[in-house]
């Protein structure tokens, strides 16, 4: 007869296979790692009771679902963000004015890039710290950190 520890491994390579082969789903693989972790603490405690053994598979499963799903469906499918969820990257967050302002338009360097901006303040000097108010395609509204 096998030994539990082997069973574990071989449940885990199923979901891991399972996942491999049903696209989009992202919910096998984490089934998988329950049943590995499972798989290694019986081969270290082949007398680790089969009720804690059940409830670590579904804590771990579960736990690692609820923590990592989203983050890990992000980085492998390219999700567009609304415009609202878009602008939420960008409103409230401090920027640098990279020129002074003409008009009240000039550049602002916001994240390591430099984007157009138009200014709701007058006189806006090269190295002032402004607030992003509105993100409207490449030009940024921003106003005077205050």
């Amino acid at each position: 007869m096998w030994d539990l520890y082997v069973i574990w491994f071989v449940v885990a390579v199923t979901l891991f296979t399972v996942e491999a082969i049903t696209p989009g789903v992202f919910i096998f693989m984490f089934f998988g790692v329950g049943a590995l972790v499972n798989g290694v603490i019986t081969f270290f405690a082949p007398d680790f009771a089969l009720i804690y053994q059940g409830l670590i598979f579904l804590v771990i499963s579960i736990g690692s679902i609820l923590l990592f799903r989203n983050q890990i469906r992000s980085k492998f499918f390219n999700e567009k963000k609304s415009e609202d969820q878009l602008k939420d990257d960008f409103n409230g967050k401090k920027v640098t004015a990279a020129v002074n302002f003409v008009n009240q338009v000039g550049t602002v360097n916001f994240n390591g890039s430099l984007w157009k901006a138009e200014s709701l303040d007058e006189d806006v000097m090269l190295g002032e710290i402004l607030i992003i108010k509105d993100y409207n395609n490449i030009t940024l509204t921003v106003k005077r950190l205050k």
